[in-house]
């Protein structure tokens, strides 16, 4: 078959086959010089200062209080809980949990019985011991009746002992001059022997039986505290609470084994709490923590009340850093709880600026940008601004709103500048987006 060549070939489009790629290529080459440009123009370097923050003492008025959450120095989220701990109603002796006498929620008074204990055992072992007791107290009563009967019989020995030592003594007289035989008196001095042995023997009998009674008193006072300690483990069937309050949680049930160092709630029956002595756990983060200091104000809002602001104060810190949050916890009491707070509820916290007692009443301590004076040219100032906080980055201007407090040449900014701001010292001839490069921060 022949070929048709009477057929016309299809138009080039030089347009589409060439421009659009060199068109392309342009584009991306430009916005890489774009992107690159601020590495390729070189850097002015220029002196620079760190913007601080230092706290001064601003008069509180109507208008300060009113918008007292705008001048929060932190906020942060936490949770409600007990303060300054929850309270355990344990028991405090091990057995087995035969009834649980209240439920989550429940109002209990302090004293007021949660469980008990199955008691079998407890009363069996105090009836054994009140029997023992009561053994051990006629051994007290016979060694005590023995004891008293001594006296009379060593006086009654002493008594004959000594009217044989009389007669042995007026007759060995009569013997020298024959008015008497001397076998007689011989015998009379062998009963008096026989008399001080006796005496001696009942004086030993009363040693013992002191010894025997002391002994006998020592079991007594053994058994009374055996019985008295079976008297307190019956009483400790019962598991009463700690305090008046509400219960938040309970940690066992009927049939449980009360066994102590079984784990950290293994002798706990519930968690209590009480209702108007509640705080949160704020977790403030650490580049704020240092303006917040025990004693500082706060106010407290939780889902459950959105419209109803809590007062607070910040009570202590929790000396250990979560260093996956980057927090420090903060303890912030609240004052005047509503009974529709519970524990674990979700808050919000604005810790205020602290009133300075140090000086006249109605001043309020706050933290204050402050920027060095020589910065400072009719209201504006230069920063280098940089996303990564690097020393680089684009000078940029500023304007202020300054305060009245000055302090060695560094002057309150109130609005316009923030802490951490690098400052330029020497901003002559500079526009609004040059590149610029610290020198390193002056002191």
């Amino acid at each position: 078959m022949n070929n048709d060549t009477r057929i016309p070939l299809p138009p080039r489009r030089w347009l589409l086959r060439i421009g659009v790629p060199v068109l392309i290529l342009g584009a991306t080459a430009l916005l890489l010089l774009g992107t690159m440009w601020s590495s390729i123009m070189p850097a002015r370097s220029v002196r620079t200062v760190s913007a601080i923050v230092r706290t001064v003492d601003t008069p509180i008025d109507a208008a300060t209080s009113s918008t007292a959450s705008s001048d929060a120095v932190v906020q942060a989220p936490g949770w409600v809980e007990p303060d300054p701990f929850g309270i355990y109603a344990g028991a405090l002796t091990e057995g087995v949990v035969r009834d649980v006498l209240v439920l989550e929620g429940d109002a209990v008074t302090a004293g007021q019985p949660v469980a008990h204990l199955v008691d079998d055992d407890a009363k069996l072992a105090l009836q054994q011991s009140e029997a023992e007791v009561v053994h051990l107290a006629a051994d007290v009563a016979i060694a005590e009746a023995h004891l008293a009967q001594l006296p009379s019989r060593i006086k009654a020995a002493s008594a004959n002992r000594n009217v044989l030592a009389d007669e042995v003594r007026r007759k060995t007289t009569l013997v020298d001059s024959g008015a008497v035989a001397a076998g007689p008196v011989k015998r009379l001095a062998m009963k008096l022997d026989a008399a001080d042995a006796a005496l001696e023997q009942l004086e030993l009998e009363e040693q013992l039986l002191f010894a025997k009674f002391m002994d006998s008193q020592a079991n007594l006072a053994a058994g009374e505290a055996a019985r008295d300690e079976a008297a307190l483990r019956l009483n400790r069937m019962t598991v009463v609470s700690p305090i008046d309050g509400v219960v938040i949680e309970r940690l066992t049930s009927p049939g449980s084994v009360i066994q102590f160092g079984n784990g950290e709630h293994s002798s706990h029956i519930v968690h209590i709490y009480q209702p108007e002595k509640l705080q949160v756990r704020a977790d403030v983060p650490l580049a704020n923590a240092a303006m917040v200091s025990v004693g500082q104000p706060a106010e407290v809002v939780v889902d459950i009340l959105p419209d109803q602001v809590f007062e607070g104060v910040v009570t202590r810190f929790v000396h250990r850093a979560d260093l996956s949050k980057n927090t420090i916890e903060a303890k912030v009491r609240i004052l005047e709880p509503s009974l529709l707070l519970k524990p674990d509820m979700l808050a919000r916290v604005r810790i205020l600026p602290a009133v300075n007692p140090e000086t006249e009443q109605g001043m309020r301590r706050m933290p204050r940008t402050f920027a060095p004076q020589e910065a400072i040219d009719d209201g504006q100032i230069w920063i280098i601004e940089s996303d990564n906080g690097a020393a680089s980055g684009t000078a940029r201007r500023r304007i202020l709103t300054t305060g009245n407090t000055e302090h060695d040449g560094w002057v309150e900014v109130i609005d316009g500048l923030y802490p951490g701001d690098r400052v330029i010292l020497d901003p002559d001839n500079l526009a609004d987006g040059d590149r610029v490069i610290s020198k390193g921060d002056d002191q």
